[in-house]
C-alpha cells in the first residue's frame, strides 16, 4: 500500500474589492441630541479583485521517498472567494447637534456573512465567516433650505 501526502503553500495577497448593499430601516429616539438604531439584510458582491504572490500544490510520494513534486497553480480570485455574501447589518448612531447647520456624529455598524468567504477548493480547508466592525466619529455639515 503506497501512502501520499500533500502540502500546499500559498504565499499569496488578495486584493478584493467588495460592493455592499443593504436594506437598513432606522429608528430615531429623542429631538435635540438623536440617537439612530438600525438593522436589515445585506448583499456584498465582489466587483475587483486580484492576486499576487505563489500558490503551489505538492505531492510527497510515500514515507520513504523524498522526492518533492510541486507545481504552481494560479487562482481566479472569483473562483477562490465567493462573488455574493449573504448578511445581517445593524448598526447605532447618535447626532449632537453643534449648530443649526453642524452635528457633531457618531456611528457604529456590525456585518456579520452568513455563507463561507471561501469558494472552489480552498472551501475545504477554509471555512470562514466575515465579521466586520466599523466605528466613525466627525463632524458633518446639513445643507438646509
Amino acid at each position: 500500500m503506497e501512502e501520499h501526502f500533500y502540502t500546499r503553500i500559498i504565499d499569496a495577497n488578495f486584493k478584493l474589492r467588495y460592493v455592499s448593499i443593504a436594506f437598513l430601516p432606522e429608528i430615531a429616539f429623542s429631538k435635540k441630541s438623536r440617537f439612530f438604531f438600525n438593522i436589515g439584510p445585506c448583499l456584498d458582491f465582489l466587483a475587483f479583485g486580484n492576486q499576487k504572490g505563489s500558490n503551489y500544490a505538492g505531492e510527497l510520494s510515500n514515507v520513504t521517498d523524498t522526492t518533492f513534486t510541486s507545481r504552481r497553480i494560479n487562482y481566479n480570485v472569483s473562483q477562490t472567494f465567493n462573488t455574493f455574501l449573504i448578511g445581517m447589518k445593524s448598526g447605532i448612531r447618535f447626532d449632537y447637534p453643534l449648530t443649526d447647520k453642524f452635528v457633531f456624529q457618531f456611528k457604529s455598524n456590525f456585518t456579520y456573512i452568513f455563507n463561507n468567504f471561501a469558494s472552489g477548493e480552498i472551501s475545504n480547508y477554509v471555512v470562514t465567516h466575515c465579521i466586520n466592525l466599523t466605528c466613525l466619529a466627525g463632524i458633518c455639515y446639513y445643507i438646509k433650505k
